[in-house]
């Protein structure tokens, strides 16, 4: 077996390589490799109920590809969006300026740096800081007293926010300074509600989550971070209102554009590497009413005419673009939706964990190399479900009985929770 890391791994490699003729030899022999070792065998299985569209399928050696909107996962090949790359864009490079200038300060008051060779801009912040008897109070006390946690500092800050005022208008007054310093300069008005310093400090500590920084600004509705955002912008700019609705809207339409033009381009085919995965039976095999096909990929992989499957690995952590990125395509089509590919690409291979008990592997299909129906590697092996009628057991020995292949049947264990082969 192979762990989901080690796909998803494997996967950011790959598909970096993808559309490179050159490579396509090269990725055909990794993505073999990786299948013999979670499989084994290099076997894969496709689980199917009895119907005239599986039998047709298993008659004329083909798989069926579906779009991704037909799975009963409403998240499947829907790329996520990353809102916090908006924070992060806009304040993480301001923030690093910020830690920068009073790292430098730190120095100069603790006597390891003279101001002397400091820049003619830091000459000018650190004038002010000293002169700030607020700041310089504050800056003592927190220096002088070693046992404050950094909690008890941020409390501190969250009670006093005119201390991070005084602080900010000393680097702001270095006219070079404030021109990197764009968005924190619109921050100081607002920096005087608790709660927004509050949010802010649970930012500046790391805190990746857009969702945990507004609740903690007391938004808490059980929404995504898109609409919090939207709240937050209402709560913050009421006047604003219509702003705050229609940026929720123009997201909106443009995610159901993307999802759509995804959906559009391809077809994907799944397959799971175990024969007698209950769940799979009970799911995708009418109630251990069907069949499983098993299909050799080890050994067809290797061909330049074989097909190409992937495997899909399990996160909690959903593949996402940034929220900008999404903005920036107004009308998405194939063509600028390929400028984003490679995230695409992951997010058709990546699925929540709950689904992991499917053990999947898929092969992904132009939507412009139609038919939906493509060539399947050699059947190797029918199984029979452990409820399937005699009727349809006899339907299919009649059509397989020229392909020099076993048909068995699956049995219910009379002990455990388990299934064995007839």
């Amino acid at each position: 077996m192979v762990s989901d890391q080690e796909k998803i791994e494997f996967l950011q490699e790959v598909i970096g390589q993808m559309g490179q003729q050159e490579n396509e030899q090269l990725i055909r022999k990794d993505i073999h490799k990786l299948l013999m070792a979670d499989t084994g065998s290099g076997k894969l299985y496709k689980y199917r109920a009895f119907s005239d569209y599986s039998f047709d399928n298993l008659k004329t050696q083909t798989l069926h590809g579906s779009k991704p909107s037909a799975f009963n996962d409403p998240f499947d090949s829907k790329i996520g969006v990353d809102i916090y790359s908006l924070i992060e864009s806009k304040y993480d490079n301001e923030f690093d300026v910020i830690v920068k200038i009073l790292n430098e300060f730190f120095e100069v008051c603790t006597g390891k740096r003279s101001i002397d060779n400091c820049s003619a801009s830091n000459k000018i912040i650190f004038s002010k800081l000293l002169k700030s008897k607020n700041f310089m109070d504050y800056f003592t006390s927190c220096y002088n007293n070693a046992s404050l946690s950094e909690e008890e500092i941020n409390e501190h800050l969250v009670n006093h926010t005119n201390i991070i005022v005084e602080m900010l208008s000393a680097i702001l007054a270095d006219k070079e300074t404030r021109k990197k310093l764009e968005y924190t300069e619109k921050l100081i008005p607002d920096l005087a509600k608790k709660d927004t310093l509050k949010g802010a400090i649970i930012f500046d500590e790391g805190e990746k989550s857009l969702k945990s920084i507004i609740h903690n600004m007391g938004i808490d509705d059980d929404v995504d971070e898109i609409a919090l955002l939207r709240l937050l912008y209402i709560q913050q700019k009421p006047d604003e209102y219509e702003k705050a609705i229609n940026m929720d809207r123009s997201f909106t339409e443009i995610e159901r554009r993307i999802n759509r033009a995804i959906d559009d381009a391809v077809y994907i085919v799944s397959l799971c590497t175990d024969h007698k995965n209950r769940l799979m039976w009970s799911h995708y095999a009418d109630n251990h009413k069907g069949f499983c096909i098993e299909y050799d990929f080890g050994a067809d992989l290797l061909k330049d005419s074989g097909v190409i499957v992937f495997p899909v690995a399990y996160s909690s952590i959903r593949p996402k673009i940034p929220y900008e990125t999404l903005l920036s395509l107004e009308k998405p089509t194939l063509k600028n939706v390929n400028s984003i590919n490679e995230r695409i690409f992951l997010s058709m291979l990546t699925k929540d964990t709950i689904w992991n008990y499917e053990k999947e592997w898929r092969i992904l299909i132009s939507a412009q190399e139609e038919p939906m129906n493509i060539p399947t590697p050699p059947v190797s092996c029918i199984y029979l479900g452990a409820c399937c009628s005699e009727e349809n057991e006899e339907k299919i020995k009649a059509l397989v009985q020229d392909w020099n292949i076993p048909v068995k049947k699956m049995v219910v264990d009379r002990g455990d929770y388990s299934l064995h082969i007839e």
